[in-house]
């Protein structure tokens, strides 16, 4: 299965959306979020806009190129 073309599908947010997942998992400001595999940031990154500041959020992938370039997304996006 090629990943990267899965987590880039446009048409991914129709049958998983991540703020609406998120929502219903109850995460909210202050809260830790884990996301094992977390490739591009799908829904660690709409996760870090959610606990903001007061929370944290762990992400870990086996892909070090996806990681960093996930990483540095958040840094840009002023995610720590």
């Amino acid at each position: 299965m090629n990943h990267r073309r899965h987590a880039n599908d446009p048409e991914r947010r129709k049958w998983q959306n991540p703020e609406v997942i998120l929502a219903n998992i109850g995460l909210k400001a202050g809260l830790i979020f884990m996301d094992i595999g977390c490739g591009g940031g799908f829904f660690a990154l709409p996760a870090a806009r959610v606990v903001g500041e007061s929370g944290k959020v762990y992400g870990i992938d086996t892909n070090a190129e996806v990681y960093q370039r996930t990483e540095r997304t958040s840094q840009q996006r002023r995610f720590e």
